[in-house]
């Protein structure tokens, strides 16, 4: 049957669809297909390369990875592919922004498998799982089953679809409840207890036409391998040229959505008026990246399909209009420090600029536009850049600073400064940098970062750089300065260039760069020196040291001695520079040489209190050692009775000092003298070295001048010198006293 090829969009469509009408009688086979498969990232078979591979179809297959073809838009896709096969498991594109356009525009779609999501909802109304229950209660699957062995297909013919197909298909998926009448149905079973269902749709839809089928061909068709695995290939070799060969003319309303961000709200109405679009929802919001009254953001984005009268919505930037105010300043602060500090003077804060920083820790803000001081106007925003750590290899962020903050956050991140461009901004001042690449993640060391900075808004003077590579570094100020730019100097080492020299300039000569912005020169400072480590002579014997530093290319500097508890006399305790570190050729190493351990003089510490001998002890150099107690009647409690070594011995530098501190007067135990005669007590108690307290008497029967008790009792231990009272016997004709 003739066909004609549907109309291409881009420079290898034709102009005109009417103009392929002199194509008719040409063979399909003959027609070149380029096909977009989804889902390049799954794994299995690839039937759909295969059947180009064989030459069973001339053209193209392209199956980009997720993260590739993600990023293209409809008009992208309907400019370079006639066909759309979405295998079992992969996404499919969007429906209303992609999928229905690209059918308006004459291509065509085969979807695999389950049929999820909203995407369909035009077309497919109910499908089913894999299996069933059969009446006997075993598990059923179409199209065969365990109980009755295959069931047949019943294939209705459609012409250069259903050409030469079987009765083999597998595996099949499930199966379709309803769908909208645009499809029909082709392929169905007689199944076991549930009568004819169907698990292959096909239909024109649109200006495209469309294969829906519960079987899964470009994941387990090919053309050399069981007869079910043959039919599903020849099946999808058949579904690619036929949904490619639509007679029906593209739909005159489709359209694609223009690329409106940045512009001017009522230029961005007017580019969607020219396609017969309109604008919808309309939001304001407040931003430094865009000029008031900008659209910031538009939905759907640029290159979406569309149809005549369908609506795009607008971000629209704000213009400030409140009070003026004093910018603070939240670098180095949170998240939800810098909110704080905005909000005590009105202001907001703009989200999302984050990256790795050589100096400012996670979840703090590198920097801020406007910078703090500047002058905006309340409930406006300021713009942070928020850091996400200090990460060997991280690509820093630089966006925001000035250019020449950017190449010293550049350079010590490990990186160099690459090529640096200018680019007319409407908000960002001249000298900032507005965009940079790489832009995040990791990269390897001395890769270069190429940095973009704001000429300021259009209009802004550029002047020419001039070419100073080569030049005497005051010939190249001279010239950068007369040029009316500023000039940044930094030096390195250089074999070939001499020094004072310009090695390198940054932008380059004879690119535009805006006046008074920042031109960085590196000027040679001659050939790198000899740089020698200093070899480790710590312990060392002095002679020893000296041999191991000249031998290393340097020389012996400052010899001293200074005593040491720990290092041999003779050897070296210290050295400066240490060692490992890198010095000139001949550079002077100075060493500290041990005399042994010091000798100072014992402090005598006798009759001082415990705390204060050993303060003094540890003054001297020494060390506390043992510390014992004893009682004494003459040295007061707490205070040194004796020490072990003496006064004013000469001993080594931390030699232990033992003390024995008083504990006070040695306790007396109390005599017990109850009953015995008063006189005999008297003498008793004296001789404990105590003293007789108050007499008092007590009338008894018995016999006079007995001690009846004493206070403290018998065995009591206690201080000498303390009274014991006692009680005497008396009677009525006998007084002791």
């Amino acid at each position: 049957m003739a066909t004609i090829p549907r109309l291409k969009q881009a420079g290898r469509r034709v102009a005109h669809w009417l103009s392929l009408l002199a194509l008719i009688g040409t063979s399909v086979n003959a027609q070149a297909v380029n096909v977009y498969v989804t889902g390049g990232d799954l794994s299995g078979p690839l039937a759909t390369e295969e059947i180009f591979a064989n030459g069973d179809l001339t053209g193209t297959v392209d199956r980009p990875s997720t993260l590739i073809s993600r990023e293209w838009s409809a008009e992208y896709i309907v400019n370079n592919y006639d066909v759309i096969v979405i295998p079992y498991n992969a996404t499919a594109p969007d429906w209303n922004t992609v999928l229905l356009p690209f059918l308006a525009s004459g291509g065509g779609i085969i979807r695999e498998g389950y049929i999820t999501g909203g995407n369909n909802d035009t077309l497919i109304t109910q499908q089913f799982g894999v299996r069933y229950t059969c009446p006997d209660g075993s598990v059923c699957y179409l199209p065969n089953t365990p109980t009755s062995g295959p069931s047949p297909l019943i294939v209705s013919t459609v012409a250069g679809l259903t050409d030469g197909l079987t009765a083999d298909f597998t595996p099949t998926l499930g199966y379709f409840g309803s769908w909208n009448a645009a499809l029909s149905p082709f392929v169905q079973a007689d199944a076991l207890g549930l009568g004819i269902v169907t698990y292959a749709l096909q239909g024109q839809y649109s200006s495209g036409r469309v294969v829906f089928t519960q079987m899964a061909p470009d994941k387990y068709a090919t053309s050399t391998g069981t007869p079910q695995e043959i039919n599903s290939y020849n099946f999808l070799k058949n579904a690619i040229q036929w949904t490619a060969s639509s007679t029906v003319a593209p739909d005159p309303n489709l359209r694609f959505v223009p690329a409106v961000e940045g512009l001017a709200e009522a230029d961005a109405i007017a580019a969607l008026n020219a396609r017969g679009l309109v604008l919808g929802n309309r939001w304001l919001n407040q931003s430094n990246w865009f000029a008031p009254g900008s659209v910031q953001v538009q939905t759907p984005s640029a290159g979406a399909g569309a149809f005549v009268g369908d609506a795009v919505d607008f971000v629209v930037v704000d213009t400030p209009n409140g009070a003026p105010v004093v910018v603070p300043d939240v670098r180095g602060l949170t998240y939800a420090e810098a909110d704080a500090v905005l909000a005590n003077v009105n202001l907001g804060r703009e989200c999302c600029i984050s990256g790795y920083s050589s100096t400012v820790p996670a979840g703090q803000f590198i920097t801020q536009y406007p910078r703090a001081g500047e002058i905006t106007a309340e409930g406006w925003v300021v713009t942070p850049v928020m850091s996400d750590g200090q990460l060997v290899g991280g690509v820093p962020a630089v966006k925001l600073m000035t250019q020449a903050e950017a190449e010293v956050e550049i350079v010590a991140s490990g990186f160099v400064v690459g090529t640096v461009s200018f680019q007319n901004h409407p908000v960002i001042a001249a000298g900032y940098v507005i965009d940079q690449m790489p832009y995040y993640g990791t990269a390897a060391a001395g890769s270069a970062m190429d940095i973009v900075v704001s000429a300021g808004p259009a209009g802004t003077v550029l002047v020419t750089v001039p070419g100073v590579v080569g030049q005497a570094q005051a010939d190249a100020e001279a010239a950068v300065t007369a040029a009316g730019l500023t000039v940044s100097v930094t030096t390195a080492a250089s074999d070939t260039v001499a020094a004072g020299i310009v090695i390198s300039q940054n932008p380059a000569g004879g690119s535009e760069a805006a006046e008074g912005s920042v031109v960085t020169i590196v000027v040679s400072s001659g050939p790198a020196p000899v740089v020698i480590t200093v070899p480790a002579v710590v312990g060392l014997a002095q002679a020893d040291a000296e041999a191991a530093i000249v031998a290393a290319g340097l020389t012996v500097g400052t010899v001293s001695s200074a005593s040491s508890a720990t290092v041999a006399a003779g050897n070296v305790i210290s050295q400066t520079p240490s060692a490992g570190s890198g010095v000139g050729e001949g550079a002077a190493v100075d060493l500290v040489v041990s005399t042994g351990p010091a000798i100072v003089t014992v402090p005598g510490v006798v009759g001082q209190t415990q705390t204060a001998a050993q303060t003094a002890i540890v003054a001297a150099g020494l060390t506390v050692g043992v510390v014992t107690t004893a009682s004494s009647n003459t040295v007061t409690a707490g205070s040194v009775i004796s020490q072990s070594p003496a006064g004013g011995v000469s001993v080594t530098e931390g030699t232990p000092v033992d003390l024995v501190v008083s504990s006070g007067p040695a306790l007396v135990v109390v005599p017990n003298v109850v009953g015995a005669t008063y006189a005999s007590a008297i003498a008793t108690i004296t001789n404990a070295g105590l003293t007789v307290g108050s007499v008092s008497t007590i009338t008894t029967r018995r016999s006079c001048g007995v001690v009846n008790s004493q206070t403290p009792t018998g065995g009591t231990s206690v201080q000498p010198g303390s009274a014991v009272n006692l009680v005497v016997t008396r009677t009525r004709t006998c007084n002791p006293l």
